[in-house]
């Protein structure tokens, strides 16, 4: 029988670190920011209300409710829920309850010459039935691959030393050794370590209260300062938010890494990278497992993508104008896009000009 590894402690305190926090945040939040839409092949089908509140119970959003999910998948490799309340007459779900991956374990018994494991599930030391338990994975331990493994447990040895950077940081700006200032005596003046202990004890007494201070004569005093730089720890910072980053699979620029090259980067085409190469493949994952879970067979659940992917609303209406134009959408598309009622009010008479004609077609 193969559990979890004791990593929870871990992945919860290295989860607190700021780059950590930052990627899971951006994330999570396009993901959350999307509704939750049925597709029959193309055809939009009505949105049932396990996809508005799949948790019932006050002070539950959906948005929470999807986030924290994701955070599990990201973090510990597996996000899972226990679905509460089924439909008599289908027996599809109709509500789920959200159980935190830190208090879950993953059991997996021998059967059939290990070829078929039987597959268990336990929260907080209570065993749950498997029938209810809906589990996204985030790939699989090679030990027992019916468990994902999460970000944090993939790149152990790198964690181990952003923590180990970050705790030395910290005891660094604490410690760091280095006096506010010296003070230089003359030569001609013979300084005993008493007489030199006296003297720092009355400066510091003085300079709390901020009384003039007046030293013989060729006394000199140099104030000084303890730079990151000089123990390179800005580098070793800038060079693990890169590290963060590629465990994430996002651009270092998202997490404040210095960029390096592609000068004419501009947000748009960096957004659109963002979505396409690390929110999709996450959000493709809580699609299919949620879907193949929730909804009768032959129907699709997907993430609706134009909630994070809408322009400007200049650019919006520049674009849609032009689709209208050339049939390509229809008006009663456009409303639904910009969030209005698909249908015209009663009386409105739609009269489009005719769209102006190409500067370089008239030359011709």
């Amino acid at each position: 029988m193969i559990a979890f590894p004791p990593l929870e402690s871990l992945s919860d305190s290295l989860s607190g670190l700021p780059a950590v926090t930052r990627a899971t945040g951006l994330i999570c939040g396009l993901i959350r920011q999307m509704d939750m839409n049925v597709y029959r092949g193309k055809v939009t089908l009505p949105r049932p209300r396990l996809l508005e509140r799949p948790d019932p119970s006050p002070n539950t959003s959906r948005a929470w409710w999807v986030g924290v999910q994701v955070e599990d998948y990201l973090i510990h490799g597996n996000a899972v829920h226990l679905v509460t309340a089924r439909s008599a007459a289908t027996g599809r779900p109709l509500a789920g309850l959200w159980l935190p991956a830190s208090h879950l374990g993953i059991t997996t018994a021998p059967m059939f010459d290990d070829l078929m494991p039987t597959l268990r599930y336990w929260y907080n030391g209570r065993e749950l039935p498997t029938a209810d338990v809906v589990h996204v994975q985030r790939g699989a331990d090679r030990f027992n691959p019916m468990r994902g493994v999460g970000v944090v447990e993939q790149h152990l040895t790198a964690f181990s030393r952003l923590q180990k950077q970050q705790n030395y940081e910290s005891d660094a700006y604490d410690t760091s050794g280095v006096p506010s200032i010296a003070v230089i005596t003359p030569k001609e003046i013979e300084l005993t370590p008493e007489s030199a202990d006296i003297a720092k004890t009355e400066w510091m007494e003085r300079f709390r209260l901020r009384q003039p201070v007046i030293l013989p004569s060729g006394s000199e005093v140099k104030p000084l300062a303890w730079s990151p730089s000089d123990s390179q720890m800005i580098e070793a910072h800038q060079m693990s938010l890169q590290d963060v980053a590629n465990m994430f699979g996002m651009d270092g620029s998202w997490l404040g890494a210095p960029i390096q090259g592609m000068t004419y980067k501009s947000v748009g085409p960096m957004f659109l990278s963002l979505v396409r190469e690390t929110v999709e493949p996450v959000s493709d994952e809580f699609e299919q497992v949620w879907g193949d879970a929730w909804l009768p067979y032959g129907q699709e659940l997907r993430f609706h993508k134009p909630d994070i992917l809408a322009d400007d609303l200049p650019t919006e209406m520049g674009w849609m104008d032009k689709a209208l134009r050339a049939k390509v959408i229809t008006l009663e598309e456009v409303r639904t896009r910009l969030g209005l009622s698909p249908e015209m009010p009663a009386g409105t008479v739609l009269d489009l000009p005719p769209a102006p004609a190409d500067p370089k077609e008239t030359e011709a």
